[in-house]
C-alpha cells in the first residue's frame, strides 16, 4: 500500500517513484495506491476508484476513467483548446 507517494517530492523525484510502480507492476506485484496526483497515479493502474468526501462515485477501469469526460473534467482537469498562451 503505497499513501501519495509523490506528495511533496521534487518533479524528478516523483518521476523515479512512479517508474519504481510501474517495475513493481510488471512485475505483477499488487499495489494499493492513494495518490493526490491522479493522471500520474492512474497511469500506472489497471483500476481506479474516484471518492468524492469519502464516498465511492465512480470505479472503472483505468482507460475508462481516464476517457470518461465527466471524471477527466471534475478530477483531472478541463482541456483547454484554441487559447493563446
Amino acid at each position: 500500500m503505497l499513501d501519495e507517494p509523490s506528495l511533496g517530492l521534487a518533479p524528478t523525484l516523483a518521476d523515479q517513484i512512479f517508474a519504481s510502480i510501474a517495475e513493481m507492476k510488471s512485475l505483477g506485484i499488487t499495489i494499493i495506491l492513494v495518490e493526490q496526483n491522479a493522471q500520474r497515479g492512474l497511469e500506472c493502474s489497471d483500476w481506479g476508484v474516484v471518492l468524492d468526501l469519502g464516498i465511492l462515485r465512480f470505479e472503472a477501469p483505468t482507460d475508462r476513467i481516464l476517457s470518461d469526460p465527466r471524471i477527466r473534467d471534475l478530477y483531472l482537469g478541463k482541456l483547454v483548446t484554441g487559447g493563446t498562451p
